[in-house]
């Protein structure tokens, strides 16, 4: 699957089989995209990959109601949330409440209509585009490789 990465993989296994998440942090090119879709694929499963952006709005996330003419009816049309495996990318950049969509998905595995909170902001040092993490607020990871880097020989 990716070589070089033996404990890496077998961490994104292990948290796959447990229903949880995976923060993987690390540079571009060193193969986050890769093993996400391989191992969605491996199992069998529906992987969405979301680069998550300033413009990102939750219905974004969640899906919409789209009407249909022939019926007369809205019809649900559901967003990548709603896939098995889904790689994040970038959720700093997006914006206090698309960050919330996610993080009600991930925490209470449930998705919502916009009843959005957003979270409190104030570090001048980031850049405007960058939503804040509330201090003292840790991102639902139980799995979260300390190095990325290759596996040791």
């Amino acid at each position: 699957m990716l070589l070089g990465k033996d404990n890496q993989v077998r961490l994104a296994v292990a948290c796959l089989l447990a229903h949880g998440h995976l923060l993987i942090e690390d540079l571009p090119g060193v193969g986050k995209t890769t093993l996400a879709e391989a191992l969605a694929r491996s199992f069998g499963l529906d992987w969405k990959r979301v680069s998550f952006t300033s413009d990102l709005l939750p219905a974004d996330l969640t899906g919409v109601d789209v009407f249909d003419p022939a019926s007369g009816r809205f019809q649900f049309q559901s967003g990548p949330l709603f896939s098995q495996v889904l790689q994040a990318d970038e959720i700093n950049r997006a914006s206090p409440r698309t960050q919330s969509a996610l993080l009600e998905a991930m925490v209470a595995g449930r998705v919502s209509s916009p009843a959005w909170r957003p979270w409190p902001a104030a570090d001048p040092a980031r850049p405007a585009w960058v939503a804040p993490r509330p201090h003292g607020k840790r991102w639902p990871w139980p799995c979260s490789p300390s190095a990325w880097g290759p596996s040791p020989p």
